[in-house]
């Protein structure tokens, strides 16, 4: 049961890590200079929906935070979600194991 759990996870992050690639065009903000991104364009882990980089600028008149647009490469994508990967995985796996022991034949007392 740990194995099933174990590829659950790892099937999961990668379906999620390939569906959400897309290319990280840094664009500098206009006016006050940029202090930091908070969060960098991506896609949210438990949604799949994208969202663009949100950063705080170095104001005069104190820390302002913005949102940028969605990057032209993420508009009308989502990427597929960590629980819906790592229940398909885990499905497919005990469906494996219970077809691995439904075909043994009677007497087979050999350990899979």
């Amino acid at each position: 049961m740990a194995r099933v759990v174990v590829a659950g996870v790892i099937v999961a992050m990668a379906a999620f890590g390939v569906t959400s690639v897309h290319a990280d065009v840094p664009t500098e903000p206009t006016g006050c200079g940029l202090q930091q991104v908070t969060e960098p364009a991506g896609f949210d882990l438990l949604t799949g929906e994208p969202h663009g980089r949100t950063y705080v600028l170095n104001c005069p008149f104190g820390p302002v935070t913005e949102h940028e647009d969605l990057p032209a490469d993420m508009v009308g994508r989502r990427a597929i979600l960590l629980p819906v990967g790592f229940l398909v995985t885990c499905v497919a796996a005990l469906l494996a194991i219970a077809v691995s022991r439904w075909t043994r034949r009677p007497g087979d007392t050999r350990e899979r």
